[in-house]
């Protein structure tokens, strides 16, 4: 599904052009293709249940009435179907490109990080299909990060798009917040500072000094559910080692002012041989 997806050797990935040869192989038996060639066609009684939506839900998203969409249904009074069902046709061709058939009534009931946990198919009844596309087009044009893998700190902004800031003052923080994409990165040594892994799921992090629990920055980790921002983990033992990508982390508590002391939940466990080194790290 779009945005977490695990690989036989449980490697999360953004490289879209490979996953998308992937996914239309597989779909195209499953879902005719629409939208291809420059085609206005749009089989909208089909794409319909396949959103899983009523004529009334649809028809409120496209902002047309429910009687509108029962005769663009039927094949009557279409002049302004194409016009109208732009961004659903757009979103369609996105589904079949990224989304595996048989899990997209998952896909579509899913929370998603970033909408503030609101699933496709909610998201698409209020009206939101542009954002939808939106989202796939931004994610499919990155570069490939995968989890798990070691980068430089420079890679890392390559990865992520922002090539133009590599060797960027501001990036060679220890927190680096890109306002652009809700996303803000940690980049952690572990040898130089205070912070756990335990479990291997659990991460414990301390905020800078002047960071307060009611401040922006704060308030953004306190209210990630909220306000949908994604914060990434990128750990190296040493100094002069690259970073591990260890994935996405989700707020869970703290405790605490200037700074704070925060639990965060990675979504899939560190190696167990990086862990270890974490361990080793922690005792001496």
């Amino acid at each position: 599904m779009v945005g977490r997806r695990k690989f036989a050797e449980a490697e999360w990935a953004f490289n879209w052009p490979q996953l998308r040869q992937l996914l239309n192989a597989r779909n195209i038996q499953t879902h005719a293709r629409h939208d291809r060639g420059g085609s206005n066609d749009l089989a909208l009684l089909e794409a319909r249940q396949r959103l899983g939506l009523s004529q009334e839900q649809l028809a409120n998203s496209l902002n047309v009435t429910a009687r509108t969409l029962q005769n663009w249904e039927a094949g009557k009074g279409t002049s302004q179907m194409a016009k109208r069902t732009r961004d659903l046709r757009e979103l369609i061709s996105r589904m079949d490109d990224y989304v595996v058939a048989p899990t997209e009534k998952e896909w579509l009931s899913t929370p998603l990080e970033a909408f503030a946990r609101r699933p496709p198919r909610q998201l698409i009844t209020e009206g939101r299909i542009r954002d939808l596309v939106i989202e796939f087009d931004r994610m499919r044009e990155a570069y490939p990060l995968f989890l798990h893998r070691r980068y430089t700190r420079d890679e890392i902004l390559v990865g992520l798009g922002l090539a133009k800031l590599v060797g960027a003052f501001n990036t060679q923080t220890g927190r680096f917040w890109i306002e652009a994409l809700n996303t803000e990165v940690f980049f952690v040594t572990l040898d130089k500072s205070e912070k756990a892994f335990s479990p291997s799921t659990r991460f414990h992090w301390q905020s800078q000094s002047t960071t307060s629990e009611n401040s922006p920055t704060g308030q953004r980790y306190v209210h990630q559910h909220e306000n949908g921002a994604r914060f990434l983990l990128f750990v190296r033992p040493k100094r002069e080692d690259a970073f591990l990508f260890l994935g996405p982390l989700h707020y869970e508590s703290h405790s605490g002012s200037r700074p704070m002391s925060i639990y965060w939940n990675l979504d899939h466990p560190m190696p167990a041989w990086f862990f270890e080194i974490c361990a080793s790290l922690r005792a001496a």
